[in-house]
């Protein structure tokens, strides 16, 4: 590794490691936000990716069918919701939530309108389920904390990253839904 290569890769990682939050929240959003911002959550898998050029400009689009299996927040008509987002299969977009078949997901999602949603938080609003039923998220308080991650946000408190089942996690968006009224 030449002088140049080795400059470059330090401060690459000293701006990455030393960022602002700011960074930070552009890809992650807590758990109590996306409940707050979402018209809709739902646990399912995604069954079907059309891609569209529904936009204006060079960027293309696509559309996932997602079969719902738990619907927590929100009403829906049928049995599943299509989620329209930028990107395809093979031109993934930056901070943009990305979709594959047959994945498992638990969804935080905006209407758009009668038809269509898309992600709150950009990709901070598709989490995905893995093998094991648990997933990645971000909450207010310490219990379930890895004891690694935080970041600081916009309303001045701290959020921790945690490993909760998926079970957990409804139970908490159900209990956070209930102690502002939002069932």
């Amino acid at each position: 590794m030449n002088k140049i290569q080795k400059i470059t890769l330090s401060m690459l990682v000293f701006f990455t490691l030393s960022c602002d939050s700011l960074f930070a929240r552009a890809m992650v959003w807590p758990l109590e936000k996306m409940i707050k911002e979402s018209d809709l959550i739902v646990v399912g898998t995604v069954k079907v990716i059309k891609e569209y050029s529904w936009i204006s400009g060079p960027t293309p689009g696509s559309t996932a069918q997602i079969e719902t299996a738990r619907i927590i927040k929100g009403l829906l008509k049928g049995d599943s919701v299509l989620v329209r987002y930028l990107g395809t299969t093979n031109f993934w977009v930056e901070d943009v939530p990305h979709f594959e078949i047959n994945k498992k997901i638990l969804l935080f999602l905006k209407r758009i309108n009668d038809n269509y949603y898309k992600t709150v938080g950009l990709s901070s609003g598709k989490v995905e389920i893995n093998a094991e039923d648990k997933v990645y998220i971000w909450e207010g308080n310490k219990d379930k904390w890895d004891g690694y991650s935080s970041i600081g946000w916009d309303d001045g408190k701290t959020y921790y990253c945690k490993v909760l089942s998926i079970d957990e996690c409804i139970e908490r968006i159900k209990k956070y839904m209930s102690s502002e009224g939002k069932k």
